[in-house]
C-alpha cells in the first residue's frame, strides 16, 4: 500500500504501521475488496465501490472507492485508489430512515382503520395497530411475531389463505371492497 496523508488521517495510522501492508487488512469485508482487486486486475475502472475500513481505533469508517490499474505491457503493477469517506453520510441517513420509520409507524399505529403488516411466505405478523387487535378480540401479546393461520387457522377454510399465497407469490395486489371474513371470537365463530 502506498497512501497520502488524508488517508493516514482518516484511519489514524502511521505510515510505518499502514505502507507495505497488504490492503485486505484494512478492509472489514474481506471477500469484497479480494473481489475489487481481482476486477483491477482484469483492467476495469471501479467507481463508487462501497466499502468498510477499519481505522486504527477499530472504528469503521464507510467509503467510496474510484480506482483503476497501472499495466505495463498488459501486466498489472499497481492500482490508483481515490477514497472518499462518507462516513458522517451514512450516519445521516440512517438517522433519517429511523426518524421517517417512527413517524411511519406513528401514523400506522395510530390510523382508524385496521392495518396489519405480514412479513415472509408464512405470514408473521410483524406490526397490527389497535383497531386491528380490536377486530381480532386479541393482544399484541397474542399476534404480534407469530404465523397468521396460526393464530387464525379458521381462517384456512374461507379462502384467505390462498389470496395472501397468490399476492405474495406473484407480487399481484388483490383489490376488493369487502370480503366475508369469520375470526374466532369468545369461542365463537363471528363476522
Amino acid at each position: 500500500i502506498w497512501a497520502n496523508l488524508a488517508e493516514l488521517e482518516l484511519l489514524g495510522y502511521t505510515k510505518t504501521e499502514y505502507l507495505g501492508k497488504s490492503i485486505v487488512e484494512f478492509h472489514n469485508d474481506k471477500d469484497a475488496i479480494i473481489s475489487l482487486l481481482s476486477r483491477l486486475q482484469k483492467g476495469e475502472v471501479i467507481k463508487n465501490f462501497p466499502a468498510q475500513l477499519i481505522s486504527k481505533t477499530g472504528s469503521i469508517k464507510d467509503v467510496l472507492i474510484n480506482s483503476s490499474a497501472y499495466q505495463k505491457n498488459g501486466k498489472f503493477i499497481h492500482s490508483r485508489c481515490f477514497t472518499r469517506d462518507i462516513t458522517d453520510f451514512k450516519k445521516e441517513e440512517k438517522q433519517k430512515a429511523k426518524k421517517y420509520s417512527q413517524e411511519l409507524n406513528h401514523m400506522f399505529m395510530q390510523s382508524p382503520f385496521a392495518l396489519t403488516i405480514f412479513k415472509g411466505d408464512d405470514f408473521v405478523i410483524e406490526l397490527a395497530n389497535d383497531k386491528a387487535l380490536e377486530i381480532w378480540d386479541r393482544t399484541s401479546e397474542q399476534v404480534l411475531n407469530q404465523k397468521t393461520f396460526d393464530v387464525f387457522p379458521e381462517l384456512i377454510g374461507q379462502g384467505h389463505k390462498q389470496i395472501l399465497e397468490s399476492v405474495y407469490s406473484t407480487g399481484t395486489p388483490y383489490i376488493a371492497n369487502e370480503i366475508p371474513l369469520q375470526l374466532l371470537r369468545k369461542g365463537k365463530l363471528a363476522d
